[in-house]
C-alpha cells in the first residue's frame, strides 16, 4: 500500500527516503493532514483533561490542577480575565452540568461544543487529506470576530462579578 521510495542526494550518493504516498500518488503526511492531526490532538487533549479535572468548588482554580499558575490578572485585579473559569466549566461540562458551567462562564458551552466539533472536523480533514478548517474560518477576519466574541462575554462575565459584589 504505503511504500517509502529513496532518493540519491546531488552531492553523491547520500539516500534518504521520500514521504511516503498512497495508491493515488497523494503524499499520505501532507500538510493538510498534519494540520488536522494536531488539531485533532490538542481537541482531544482538552476534553480529556476536562473530564479527569476535579472542578473547583469556588469557579476559579481548576486550571491549577494542571500545574498552570494562577491567574496574575485576577491576582492583581479581584476580577476575572477574559478566561478566568473556563477550565471549571470545561470540567463540569465534562460531566453534564451545562447550567453551572453557564454559571461560571457565559461563553464555556459554546466553547465547549467547538472544540468537540474541532475535533470531528480534524477526523474529517485527515481522511479527506483537507485543512481541517474551512478557509474563512482561519482569516483574520474570523480572528477579530472571535476577539470580538471573547471580549463581550468578558464583559459579561464582569458585570455578573460586579454585581454580585
Amino acid at each position: 500500500m504505503a511504500e517509502e521510495a529513496v532518493t540519491s542526494d546531488s552531492r553523491g550518493g547520500y539516500e534518504r527516503p521520500l514521504p511516503a504516498t498512497d495508491a493515488l500518488g497523494r503524499c499520505i503526511l501532507s500538510p493538510a493532514r498534519v494540520d488536522a492531526l494536531l488539531m485533532m490532538a490538542g481537541a482531544a487533549a482538552i476534553l480529556v483533561a476536562a473530564h479527569l479535572l476535579l472542578p473547583d468548588p469556588t469557579g476559579y482554580g481548576t486550571h491549577e490542577q494542571i500545574f498552570l499558575l494562577p491567574c496574575i490578572f485576577r491576582w492583581a485585579t479581584g476580577l476575572p480575565c477574559p478566561f478566568c473559569g473556563m477550565t471549571t466549566a470545561f470540567a463540569l461540562l465534562a460531566r453534564g452540568e451545562w447550567a453551572a458551567a453557564f454559571g461560571i462562564h457565559v461563553l464555556s458551552p459554546a466553547a465547549y461544543v467547538i472544540t468537540c466539533g474541532v475535533l470531528l472536523a480534524g477526523g474529517v480533514g485527515l481522511v479527506r487529506n483537507r485543512p481541517a478548517l474551512p478557509r474563512w474560518l482561519r482569516g483574520q477576519r474570523a480572528g477579530r470576530v472571535i476577539l470580538l466574541i471573547i471580549l463581550l462575554g468578558w464583559v459579561v462575565n464582569l458585570t455578573r462579578v460586579l454585581l454580585q459584589a
